[in-house]
This record gives C-alpha cells, sequence and structure tokens, in this order.
C-alpha cells in the first residue's frame, strides 16, 4: 500500500512538474530592465569619471525615464546639474526627492544638504544657511552641514554666529580648533573696536591670544586695541613681535610701527630695531625692502645700495624696483633714472605672460587656439585685462579656496 502512494505522489509531482515546465514562462523584464538602468547608470558614471559632464546628464536622465523610483540617479543629475552651473534645474531635482512618498530620513537629509549646496553655489547664502541649519535641526551631529554654516558665516562676517557654529563643530568633532577660533575672536574683537567698545574689544582680544598667543592676526588686532586704549608703546611693541614671528609681513605691519614711533617721538629709535630684525633675518627680501624705506627718507644713498643687493637675489621683485625709481626721482639724476627705467622694463618683459585663457585663467607666451590646461577652444584673451562681463568657470582656483583667504584679506585691510 505505501509502495503505491509513493509511486502515485511521485507521478503527480511528476506531472506538476512537466505542467509547469510548459505552460508557466517565469517574468524576466524586471530583471532585464533593471540590468538596462544599471547600464545606463554604468554608462553615466563613466562619463563623470571622464569629466563629460553634458554626456554623464544624458546618460542619467535616460535611466530616470526607464525608473523614475531610483532615488541614488537623481542626486547624481543633481550634483552634474550643479557643476555644470544650471542652478535652478538641481534645485529642482533635489526639491522633487523631498517630496517623494517613501523617500527615508537619510535620503531626506541628503537632499535638505545637496540643496544648501545648490544655494551656496548659486550665491544665494541665506537660504543656503536655511538649509544646513535645517539639516542640523534634523541632524545635529551632521559634521558636513556644520563646517559649511561656519564658512557661510565666516564669508557673512556674522562672527557671533560663527563662533557658535564654532563650538558645535568643536562638540561633533571633538577637536579643540583653537587655532580657529582665536581667528573668529580676533574678528569679534575688531568689531567691537569699530563701535567704540574698546572695553570688549580687549577681552575678546585676550581671548583670542589665549587660544594663539603666537597669532600675527591676534597680536595685530592686539596692537590696534592697546592704540585705541593709549598705550602706544605696547601696541608698537605688540606689532614688532608680529614681524619677529611673520617677517614676511614686514612690509604691512611697519607702517603701523612707525606710526607709533612718530607719535612716540622716537624714530631714531627705530632704526635699531629695523637693524636687529635684518641682522636676524639676513635672508628675508620684506625686511631688507622696510629698511630701505626706512632710510629713503635719511639716508638715500644707502637705501640705494640695499636695493641693489635685493635685487641682485631677486632680478624681478617690483617693489624694489619702484623704490630705486623712486629714490633716483628724488635725487634728481637722470642718468640714474634712465638706467632704473631701463631696468624695469626688462624686469616686466621677464614676468610678462602675454595670453590668458578666459575659462580657466591658464597663462602662456605663446599664442594658443586651443587652451592646454582645460582643452576650451576660443577661450585666448591677451593676458593684460579681462573683458566686462568675462569671467572663470569653476575650475579656476579662487582666494576664497584658501584657508583663511578671506578673512586674512579683510583683517589686512582694516587698521
Amino acid at each position: 500500500m505505501s509502495i503505491v502512494l509513493i509511486m502515485t505522489a511521485g507521478a503527480a509531482v511528476l506531472v506538476i512538474g512537466l505542467l509547469l515546465g510548459r505552460y508557466y514562462v517565469p517574468d524576466t523584464r524586471p530583471l532585464k530592465r533593471a540590468a538596462k538602468e544599471g547600464a545606463l547608470y554604468i554608462r553615466g558614471l563613466n562619463y563623470v569619471l571622464a569629466h563629460d559632464n553634458d554626456k554623464a546628464i544624458e546618460e542619467l536622465t535616460r535611466a530616470v525615464s526607464k525608473n523614475t523610483s531610483t532615488v541614488d540617479t537623481y542626486f547624481a543629475l543633481g550634483i552634474l546639474f550643479r557643476e555644470r552651473g544650471e542652478y535652478e534645474r538641481a534645485v529642482r531635482v533635489h526639491q522633487s526627492i523631498l517630496v517623494r512618498a517613501g523617500v527615508g530620513r537619510e535620503m531626506r537629509l541628503q537632499a535638505h544638504f545637496q540643496l544648501g549646496l545648490d544655494f551656496e553655489s548659486a550665491g544665494f547664502h541665506r537660504r543656503a544657511r536655511k538649509g544646513f541649519e535645517e539639516v542640523l535641526e534634523r541632524s545635529p551631529k551632521h559634521r558636513q552641514a556644520a563646517e559649511k554654516l561656519l564658512s557661510l558665516y565666516e564669508a557673512a562676517g556674522e562672527w557671533e554666529r560663527a563662533q557658535k557654529a564654532l563650538l558645535r563643530l568643536v562638540k561633533i568633532t571633538k577637536t579643540k580648533q583653537l587655532l580657529h577660533l582665536s581667528h573668529i575672536m580676533a574678528e569679534m574683537a575688531l568689531d567691537a573696536l569699530d563701535q567704540g567698545d574698546v572695553r570688549a574689544a580687549k577681552r575678546l582680544v585676550g581671548r583670542s591670544l589665549s587660544a594663539n598667543r603666537d597669532g600675527v592676526h591676534s597680536l595685530h588686532v592686539s596692537g590696534l586695541v592697546l592704540r585705541q586704549a593709549g598705550k602706544i608703546k605696547n601696541a608698537a611693541d605688540t606689532w614688532l613681535r608680529a614681524v619677529t614671528i611673520a617677517p614676511d609681513l614686514a612690509g604691512f605691519f611697519f607702517p603701523y610701527v612707525e606710526e607709533a614711533f612718530f607719535e612716540m617721538e622716537g624714530l631714531d629709535q627705530l632704526g635699531g630695531h629695523v637693524d636687529d630684525l635684518v641682522e636676524a633675518y639676513p635672508d628675508n627680501l620684506q625686511l631688507r625692502l622696510v629698511q630701505a624705506r626706512f632710510l629713503g627718507k635719511r639716508s638715500p644713498d644707502l637705501a640705494a645700495s640695499i636695493l641693489r643687493r635685493v635685487l641682485e637675489d631677486a632680478p624681478s621683485l617690483l617693489p624694489a624696483r619702484r623704490l630705486v625709481g623712486k629714490l633716483a626721482l628724488q635725487r634728481g639724476d637722470a642718468d640714474t633714472i634712465k638706467t632704473e627705467y631701463e631696468a624695469l622694463l626688462t624686469s616686466l618683459d621677464s614676468i610678462e605672460r602675454s595670453f590668458r585663457c578666459a575659462r580657466c585663467g591658464h597663462t602662456s607666451r605663446e599664442l594658443f587656439w586651443r587652451c592646454p590646461q582645460c582643452h576650451a577652444w576660443d577661450s585666448v584673451r591677451v593676458a593684460w585685462g579681462r573683458r566686462e562681463g568675462e569671467g572663470v568657470d569653476s575650475s579656476e582656483p579662487h582666494l576664497s579656496a584658501i584657508p583663511g583667504g578671506s578673512a586674512e584679506r579683510r583683517v589686512i585691510s582694516r587698521r
């Protein structure tokens, strides 16, 4: 009996298998569609790696048209639109992710962050700050949003908010960030000084120096605060200390030092300080220029002698050439003026770059039809000057990208 049942069951299974094999065909269309979408995505990625954004956008757009539920492809498209300067399209793409149903928390955070980057790139910094703040509200430990927010506050000169943003970043990264804090406190001290609040400026610059006692930014602001408080000698000593720490900035600091010594009626003593600094840093061209400028009003011949030695070491140093020319004009020596003018022309010729790419800024003495750096056609311009409305793309390095660049320039311009 049992054998009959087993045989019957086996036959039934065999019949069912034959029927399934004959009449049931699996639907492979989803697998084929996924494979096709993947191929488009891979091609798009290859174009991204090849820096061909136009082709990459074309392939990714085709991938999206095949499957609108692929969120990662939308992110890639938005980033490519932003890099190509199509900020409005980038914003629309990232906003479309936020209104989609079923998008998880992490994807929403990423969409908010990418929106902030879109607005920042487009120059809408207030909206960018709002976007990054929203990311931090949803995810307080989002490091990239905290860094971006700090950078935007600094760019806007909102130093109190920048300080709070830095403290938040300190908590996220668990690092002290003392050097960064020193710069922000120095800027806050400058703002207080501009508002006439010397007491607050003194307190803030003290905190700046506590964070970095050898920071020339902090020392400069300290000198300004001391001078405003009537402590002229202390201010001069502070600026001299800054020069010993950063002798390359001697040309910036010495007008402050000279003004302070003039107020103290001690310009004769300043000459000794200059000589000591030059002796301590004999190879520093900036200090030797300062020495020549200082001596130019008192001993033009000695100043000219110093400048000739400077130009032997650095023939194309234009500030030295300019100072030599001024000394020659003061003496009224026609032969010397002619000689120095010819030397200046030779120096300019040695450093001149005749042609420049309007797209990336590459310079060359040889005319080029296709830029050897960014490969753009018809971008060649004369190196001197820039046409109205002409700009450079994001591939050209900007001063604002240099660490401390914008803050340092603002500090140096304030007295």
